[in-house]
């Protein structure tokens, strides 16, 4: 199985890109201890349509062991994704061994499915936890 990703800062991609790229998948990060980062995620989200979000989207909260160093609640980010939509949120913090294995794990089986590598499941019957903290066991 092969997939190509992009790398973008924000939301809309640049009109720029011909052919515009298929998107199987979008994975947002926040870093828990950037305010900015919080804002610039609430921008992406009002820019994706809302019928390619059940089981299209993740975001993933970066530094998530840090907190002392949050800028924000996480809370706060909870109650941002909810207002907006139903999509899961991974918390992770990849200076812990392991927790990027795990987290690509998971963002791979996902991934497989809504790309259409799996023929009898599809992204809405994806049972993924809302909220999920990725750490070693």
């Amino acid at each position: 199985m092969t997939f190509d990703s992009r790398l973008g800062k924000s939301l809309p991609l640049p009109e720029i890109l011909t052919p515009r790229p298929r998107i199987d998948f979008i994975v947002l990060l926040v870093n828990m201890r950037d305010r900015e980062s919080l804002v610039n995620l609430k921008e992406c989200l009002i820019e994706i349509d809302p019928e390619f979000l059940l089981g299209r989207v993740w975001i993933v909260a970066t530094h998530a062991n840090k907190v002392s160093q949050y800028a924000f609640e996480r809370a706060e980010l909870e109650e941002s994704v909810r207002a907006l939509y139903d999509i899961p949120l991974m918390y992770v913090d990849f200076q812990n061994e392991g927790s990027d294995e795990l987290l690509r794990d998971k963002l791979l089986r996902t991934l497989s499915i809504t790309s259409g590598y799996h023929r009898n499941i599809t992204a809405s019957l994806l049972r993924t936890p809302l909220t999920n903290y990725v750490s070693n066991p």
